[in-house]
């Protein structure tokens, strides 16, 4: 947990809030774990750590546009679609190019 917990601290554009949605976590479950008040087991700690890296990679991929703050759906959305980063990109840079 304490590599998801500084992936976290260090990206603020992706929350506790938003990963205990993509991950299917209660954020309080997922809160009491990254401070170390409870384990949730090795296999949900892994898993957890792949979907902050994956989250990460989407967020970076859809940059300059951002995803509202605490609006875990839509990264669930994005993650759940299976579209690589490099299937993203050009999608956003479409919608930004001008008519």
């Amino acid at each position: 947990m304490a590599s998801t917990r500084g992936l976290l601290e260090r990206h603020a554009a992706l929350s506790a809030n938003m990963l205990s949605v993509v991950a299917d976590i209660p954020q309080t479950r997922l809160s009491a774990a990254l401070r170390g008040a409870t384990y949730l087991g090795s296999e949900t700690e892994a898993r957890l750590l792949t979907l902050t890296h994956r989250c990460l990679k989407i967020i970076e991929a859809i940059l300059p546009l951002r995803i509202a703050p605490g609006d875990g759906q839509t990264l669930k959305l994005l993650v759940e679609s299976n579209r690589t980063e490099d299937e993203i990109r050009p999608m956003i840079l479409s919608l930004l190019e001008p008519q």
